[in-house]
């Protein structure tokens, strides 16, 4: 650009020497000619090295009404274009919920080449819980950036957004009303058959000792103490996250015969690895009792979703031994009623002869 118009000036330049006449004329505009040139040749390069760079915040929420006992996802999209080393992105502010819980979030980052530069987008997804029947509200994200030509600081906002919460639905289970219907049916037969049976044992079998009294299974009684102690949607979630660990703790003390409720979570642990628990338990209660015990000391709050992981490794590890429990005890159970129809045969065998 520089050099096509020096050049035309040359040229002009020439011209006006070669003829006098127009030399002696155009004296007084040649301060306004070379001004011109110059501005000429500066736009040129202002417009040859200038670049554009456009930064934008967008947040998009899944729905405007969802039922209680659904999830919504709420997305903050940010992304440059142009020259993106140009400026520099300050961070995403956390974005605050109203009526509303972020049980979970996930985040990316990629860039790509276009003609007129790169693009780079981040996105910030999270997973939104409802608390209560009404309108939630998420409130606006904002964003800043530097010009890093200019130095200027600048910023960018979203809208508020507001999702209607509806009363909770229905789960579904995938069994047609036919098929309902089929299931109902078989369940019934089955009930009156087992019944019968039992019926029939049990006349048969005359039991000569009074039958033992029933204690309660350990995993059953704890699974009613998880119900009642620990509420995950209590707004004190270290304390729910305490509560959880002690319930915890006394159950593995109790199911496996370890130290006693004082010993820390290494002699805990060591324990029960003595005992030879299994190699999941083992993992699951050094998890928890080691989050556990970062959160009571160092006094930060435990996230829902840590919560809800902590609960669900303590019900689960619940549920397993009961069902496994139950079936040791009905095995024994057949057992002893086998003998007993064993022994009832050898004496009428003996009547008859």
């Amino acid at each position: 650009m520089m050099g096509c118009i020096a050049g035309e000036l040359f040229r002009i330049f020439q011209g006006i020497i070669k003829n006098n006449f127009w030399m002696v004329r155009m004296r007084p505009f040649y301060p306004i000619l070379i001004l011109c040139v110059w501005s000429s040749a500066r736009a040129g390069v202002l417009s040859s090295d200038t670049s554009t760079t456009s930064v934008s915040v967008r947040s998009i929420l899944g729905a405007s009404r969802i039922p209680l006992n659904r999830t919504v996802d709420f997305t903050v999209r940010v992304s440059w274009e142009g020259r993106i080393e140009s400026v520099e992105i300050g961070d995403v502010e956390n974005p605050v919920f109203s009526n509303l819980d972020a049980v979970a979030s996930e985040s990316t980052n990629r860039v790509s080449g276009t003609s007129s530069g790169q693009t780079s987008v981040k996105e910030i997804v999270y997973s939104l819980r409802p608390k209560t029947l009404g309108m939630a509200y998420v409130e606006p994200v904002a964003l800043s950036y530097v010009d890093k030509a200019t130095g200027l600081k600048h910023f960018l906002r979203t809208r508020r957004m507001a999702v209607e919460i509806l009363p909770p639905v229905s789960e579904r289970t995938g069994v047609g009303k036919s098929g309902l219907l089929i299931l109902s049916a078989a369940a019934f037969l089955s009930g009156i058959a087992a019944g019968v049976f039992l019926f029939l044992r049990r006349r048969r079998i005359r039991l000569q000792a009074p039958a033992p009294s029933v204690q309660p299974i350990l995993e059953e009684a704890f699974l009613e103490q998880l119900k009642q102690s620990v509420d995950c949607r209590r707004p004190d979630r270290k304390e729910s996250f305490a509560a959880l660990s002690r319930l915890f703790r006394r159950y593995l003390i109790e199911k496996h015969q370890l130290a006693a409720s004082g010993a820390t979570t290494e002699e805990l642990l060591r324990n029960l690895k003595e005992r030879n628990a299994d190699e999941g338990l083992f993992r699951k209660s050094e998890m928890l009792f080691t989050r556990a015990d970062v959160i009571n000391f160092s006094g930060t709050e435990a996230t829902p979703a840590e919560l809800d992981d902590a609960y669900t490794v303590v019900e689960t590890v619940l549920e397993a031994g009961l069902a496994a429990e139950r079936a040791r005890l009905t095995g024994l159970e057949r057992e002893a009623a086998n003998k007993k129809v064993k022994k009832w045969a050898w004496r009428h065998s003996g009547q008859k002869k």
